[in-house]
């Protein structure tokens, strides 16, 4: 069996989200390509492909398709974004020249160096022009492509004379070079932002053996060994503080933006900055699966991943351009022969459709709006898992909570355990901790809490197994302890049955709200509410009361919980909000599953939405950033289509030369991108 690989490839030539769906066809012919995601705004393409995939040969097949792709390499940032309108500027600089001597008589020398801008500062466009229209492909560079080549024909054709106007495809190039400039810079802006944290995370990290520091690559430190962080550094891996105190900032990891007090014993992630003093942690997580790298992980699926709305824009682009094309040859035929226009007035017509219909700003509806909505969902300490999240978010209009770790503070607290002839309070409390010290329920987290605080010895269990939603049995000391869901409908309390050899105690157990929870009463507004829990119907629907929600089922089983998800999306649009690993079912049966802060990893792999801090305070953000992001693309499909509607017919009619076709054009690619850029509020 072949290894998966994953490649990641950088690729000019994009000029739209038409081009990387090109591209990724390309790539899903390759028999060894098992999976290939490109990114538009990133300039990238991730392939998972066998061992046996020769990166050279897809590299030559993209070449093909008319576009360049090179391994990606990590770059440092770039010292000043202004550099990159060099080119643009002085292309333009160069055109208003051309003009220039155009007006004075000199044509030969404005041929030569209207020629020379076309062709020179305009190659990127020509080159994938002619290699997509080899396979009969058209992109938007090919519209700008056979104008501006087309002003170089048509000036120097014989039955021209001196007439010349060849400076208008220096102001066809110049125009769109500035316009896709402050697209690249406005993308590279968010970009970066990611990129600079990421690089900032150390690779050497200062490791304390034999009680002598040094640096070591942090690939090769392993689990237990101690680590030492000074003040102003960024923990490079997660762990465990084991000697000093300090305060850190979590913002980059968990949008957690006040500093948070870190002492003996506290966990510090990954990617979060130490503020105060130096600090030893003992390491508990490699750095492949740390928290800051996890995330990292998630944010670059989030990036590579297409809502079904760019579908639609990439189908509409790829019929779009053609079909412009054509309408700019049938607008020439009809100027030239049934109007008796010139040939120069009838091609600069015909090129001004092509310039002015340029479906750029189109292109550049979706995928900057979703980036930016993604990069600020990740600064409130929430990670969507695909950018198709946020468009179904949309369609929500029922929401359905776990309980237990959810609705509630997930801590409980002992109320009272059953006498019992056979063993003490304390000696119960160590036989059931030892074995929910296995487990990840918010009760087993509860009682081996209860264990510590209360100075009860906790011990190593043999042949643990644990049934989700139902309970968990092991070894202690020779004896099996079954710790168990007490099923009484009368009680408003939890109560776990405990089976020590079979002798059965009773502990009971009492919970409190979350103080997050008073955020579900301003979302009845919005969607139905549910409450789904293990627990019995009476302290569900007491729970249910406090909140105001008239839908709420106890007894369930994660079978139970998911027929019902089942039932209610025959009707609703379901968000699941959960936290455990009886909930791993539901939140992947929901349209949308989203995993709180406290949640296991089985419910954060099975969740759409992660939660890195907070939880229920944060399911009003996570619609505001998903509406207002639709809200802004809809702004920005106005923009665009206004803008062809009420200019192609313009162009057609002969009301617009082509160099000021190519400055609307540049300017409506530009006034998406600035209004894609916008803040978004949450």
């Amino acid at each position: 069996m072949t290894q998966n690989n994953t490649i990641t490839l950088d690729v000019d030539g994009m000029t739209c989200t038409a081009c990387a769906a090109r591209i990724e066809r390309v790539l899903h012919k390759n028999s060894k390509v098992e999976e290939a995601s490109v990114n538009f705004p990133l300039k990238q393409a991730e392939i998972k492909s066998d061992e046996s995939l020769n990166v050279e040969d897809l590299i030559e097949e993209i070449y093909k398709a008319g576009y360049s792709a090179k391994v990606h390499e990590e770059k440092g940032l770039q010292e000043s974004k202004y550099r990159e309108f060099f080119i643009p500027f002085l292309s333009l600089i160069l055109t208003f020249v051309v003009s220039y001597l155009l007006g004075k008589g000199y044509e030969s020398q404005a041929n030569l160096l209207g020629i020379f801008i076309i062709m020179f500062f305009g190659q990127r466009f020509h080159i994938s022009s002619l290699r997509n229209m080899k396979k009969l492909n058209f992109n938007m560079y090919s519209l700008i492509s056979i104008g501006s080549l087309s002003s170089i024909i048509v000036s120097l054709l014989p039955l021209v004379g001196n007439e010349s106007f060849i400076d208008t495809g220096g102001y066809i190039i110049s125009f769109l070079l500035i316009g896709k400039t402050v697209e690249e810079v406005s993308i590279q802006k968010s970009i970066s932002i990611a990129d600079a944290i990421k690089k900032s995370v150390p690779k050497r990290i200062r490791v304390i053996r034999d009680n002598q520091e040094k640096f070591e690559d942090i690939g090769l430190v392993s689990i237990g060994d101690l680590v030492k962080v000074l003040p102003g550094e960024i923990v490079p891996i997660d762990g465990e503080v084991t000697e000093g105190e300090t305060l850190v900032d979590e913002s980059i990891v968990t949008g957690e933006s006040t500093p948070i007090e870190k002492k003996n014993g506290n966990q510090v992630l990954s990617g979060s900055i130490n503020l105060s003093n130096h600090i030893i942690i003992k390491i508990n997580k490699i750095d492949s699966e740390s928290t800051f790298n996890q995330i990292a992980e998630m944010v670059k699926k989030a990036q590579f991943s297409k809502p079904l709305i760019q579908n639609l824009i990439d189908k509409i682009t790829a019929v779009f351009v053609p079909g412009i094309i054509l309408l700019s040859f049938i607008t020439f035929l009809v100027r030239f022969y049934l109007l008796d226009d010139n040939i120069i007035h009838a091609l600069s017509v015909a090129i001004s459709v092509l310039v002015i219909a340029c479906p750029c700003a189109l292109g550049l509806a979706t995928p900057l709006v979703l980036y930016k909505s993604s990069i600020l969902a990740n600064s409130n300490g929430i990670i969507f898992k695909g950018y198709d999240i946020l468009e179904r978010l949309n369609a929500i209009n029922a929401l359905v909570f776990d309980k237990t770790g959810t609705l509630t503070t997930g801590i409980f607290k002992i109320k009272e355990i059953s006498h019992s002839e056979h063993y003490t309070s304390e000696q119960i409390l160590s036989f059931v901790a030892s074995v929910e010290q296995y487990s990840n329920h918010p009760i087993a987290r509860s009682l081996l809490l209860e264990a510590e605080e209360s100075g009860v010895e906790v011990h190593e269990a043999m042949n643990v197994i644990e049934t989700p939603g139902a309970g968990i049995e092991g070894l202690v000391s020779g004896k099996q302890v079954k710790v168990m869901k007490s099923i009484n409908l009368e009680s408003v309390e939890t109560t776990l049955k405990i089976l020590i050899d079979n002798k059965e105690v009773l502990i009971e157990l009492e919970e409190e709200l979350n103080a997050e929870s008073y955020v579900v009463e301003d979302l009845s507004s919005r969607f139905k509410l549910s409450i789904l829990s293990g627990d019995n119907d009476i302290k569900t629907g007491e729970f249910a009361k406090l909140l105001e929600i008239d839908d709420a089922i106890g007894n369930l089983s994660p079978e139970d919980k998911l027929k019902k998800i089942t039932d209610l999306q025959k009707s609703f649009n379901i968000a699941y909000v959960g936290d455990g690993i009886n909930d791993a079912p539901s939140l992947k049966q929901a349209d949308v599953g989203i995993a709180t802060s406290s949640s296991t990893q089985f419910a954060r792999s099975a969740g759409d939405i992660i939660l890195l801090r907070g939880d229920l305070d944060k399911i009003n953000t996570i619609f505001t950033i998903s509406e207002n992001s639709f809200k802004r693309i809809k702004q920005n499909f106005f923009l665009a289509l206004i803008y062809n509607i009420s200019m192609i017919p313009t162009a057609v009619v002969g009301s617009i030369e082509p160099r000021y076709a190519a400055l609307a054009m540049a300017l409506s690619s530009i006034s998406v991108v600035l209004n894609s850029t916008r803040k978004i509020k949450t």
